[in-house]
Order: structure tokens, then sequence, then C-alpha cells
């Protein structure tokens, strides 16, 4: 809620993660725990990045996918299909951690929040009778 409390809770991570931690404002550091397990570096690590942005925060956006496929070449006749309906599709290459494969999704739209891109899937959904989930772009 305050500065105060977001450093003591910067601290109080780094010295049980063993990590460093930074209190950010506005997108600048503001104040930097190096972890105390490497003195050293605290000192240069802190004045280093003490009034540099690091960090762009941007605003989460969201979209609906509209089929997960084996191959490309199956997600671009997707793809053109809902082009030809007036659709704006896109594909994303995905891989699969557990399977080490990977995918190719079928996406449309871009939402500023979920809320949004799952009223889109629902109304994609029950026009086109084709599921689609809300999902971060992120994903």
């Amino acid at each position: 809620s305050d500065k105060h409390a977001a450093v003591a809770a910067a601290k109080k991570i780094t010295a049980t993660e063993k990590m460093e931690t930074a209190v950010v404002k506005d997108k600048t550091i503001v104040k930097m725990q190096a972890n105390t397990s490497q003195p050293e570096q605290e000192e240069s690590i802190a004045e280093a990045m003490m009034h540099t942005t690091l960090v762009k925060f941007e605003p989460e956006k969201f979209t609906f996918q509209v089929g997960g496929l084996r191959t490309k070449a199956n997600a671009i006749k997707h793809k053109d299909i809902l082009k030809k309906k007036g659709y704006a599709p896109y594909i994303k290459k995905q891989h699969n951690e557990r399977s080490k494969e990977y995918w190719y999704t079928v996406r449309i739209g871009t939402f500023d929040n979920l809320d949004m891109a799952a009223d889109a899937a629902a109304l994609f959904s029950a026009k086109e009778a084709i599921p689609a989930s809300a999902i971060s772009v992120k994903n």
C-alpha cells in the first residue's frame, strides 16, 4: 500500500528466496534489494539499476481461440474458412511442454479485458457452432 510496506516485502522475499527484488513505481525502480548472500554485488546492482526503467508494464490483452491443430497446413485451412466468413483470424505456433509437440492455434481478435474476449467467444460459438475460449495473448 506504500513504499515502506513494499520495501519491507521486498526485503523479506529477498531473504527467504535468496533472490533480488525491486520496488517499482511508475515504471522506475525506487529500491533495489540485492541478495545479501552475495554482498559484493549489492551496491553495484543497486547503483546500476536505481534510476533505470527495467520493465515496461504493458496492459494485458486477450483474444479468443477457435482451434488448435497439429499441422500448419490444417491451421491455414481453418483460418482461410473463417476469413471467408468475414473474420480476421491469425495463427500462433504453440509448444506443448508436456508432449514436446508443436500445435498451431487459430485465434480471433484482440480485447482489452477477459470479459470482452469471453463475450466475443460466446457470440462466435453461438453463430458458428465452433467452440471458442477466451485467453490471454501471452499464452
